[in-house]
Parts: C-alpha cells; structure tokens; sequence
C-alpha cells in the first residue's frame, strides 16, 4: 500500500484559476467542467520478484477542457506532478490518445496501453490500463528499488461544476 502513495498519478487534483484557458468549450459538452473522483488503483508487480499486487482507493478532482471532438483531463498527484491525458470525444464516450505517459513526483512513470472515459447515469466513468517502471520505497525500509509492472485505475466521478471555458491544473489536481 505504501508503494502506491510513491506514484499516485491520478490523485487529488485541485484546479488552478490562473491557468484556466480563454477557449471557450462546445456547447453541452458532457465532459467539460470539474468532476471529484473515487479512484481504484490495482499494481501488478513484475519486479522486484515476489512483490505482492497492490490495491488502494483514493479520492481526487479531475479538471476537463474541449476543443471540437477532444478532452483533455488535467490531474496533479499530492507529490505536486501533474499529468495530463488526452481523449478521443464520440458523444457521451471517449478513447484515451495512445502514446502517452506521466512520471509522478517520486519518478515513476505510467505509460498507458488504453483509456476509455464514459458518461453515464452514475457519472463520469473511466478506467485505464498502463505499465509502470521506476524506484519505489521497499516498507520498512530508507532503500529505493526498481520496480516494474503493471495495473489499473477504475473511477468514478460526479461534476462538481461547469467550467465557463477550458479549464488547466498546473503548478500546484484525472
């Protein structure tokens, strides 16, 4: 459990008024404004050897901007590193932009394999699948270790509010 606090991504976002965007979104779009998330986080550890899976649940705020077609969610970890990942939009259903990864603040970084972001009656929905590679504290112990594998992230979000135009978090939170 202490491994996943080491490089948690997607995690207590906070949105940052000085980087709002002036682009204003599309009119209605469903994805478009600040959601708060519970996220679970599932690790399977491919080293070091013998590792066990990792499983933790956490809370977070996800700030989203539109252009025509395209999102991008904007989170920052409580290290202070801060990701952004970009979406295909198709109505109420989106596909994460392959190709893209985030080092979190203790250096680890999450290359995502697929993403997937849905409106639903229960919210916003996403889950994400990604391979992991970096150091990681061992517990109980001041030693680093390189650590690879891979997990998921599953989440569920309600919109807290709309934002009147695209919205960023930077600086210092999905």
């Amino acid at each position: 459990m202490g491994n996943l606090r080491t490089f948690t991504v997607v995690a207590a976002a906070v949105a940052c008024g000085a980087c709002e965007s002036t682009v204003a979104p599309p009119a209605g779009d469903p994805f478009v404004g600040k959601w708060t998330c519970d996220e679970t986080r599932t690790l399977t550890f491919a080293t070091p050897t013998g590792t066990p899976d990792a499983s933790a649940t956490t809370r977070y705020s996800l700030v989203v901007s539109s252009t025509i077609g395209n999102f991008s969610a904007y989170a920052q970890d409580e290290a202070g590193a801060s990701c952004k990942l970009d979406y295909n939009e198709m109505d109420k259903s989106a596909v994460l932009v392959s190709g893209q990864s985030c080092t979190d603040g203790g250096g680890m970084t999450l290359t995502y394999k697929m993403g997937t972001a849905d409106i639903t009656t229960a919210g916003l929905q996403t889950n994400l699948a990604f391979d992991f590679s970096g150091t990681i504290a061992q517990s109980g112990s001041a030693t680093a270790v390189d650590a690879t594998g891979s997990g998921t992230i599953t989440s569920t979000c309600w919109k807290v509010y709309t934002t009147g135009g695209g919205a960023g978090v930077g600086g210092g939170g999905w």
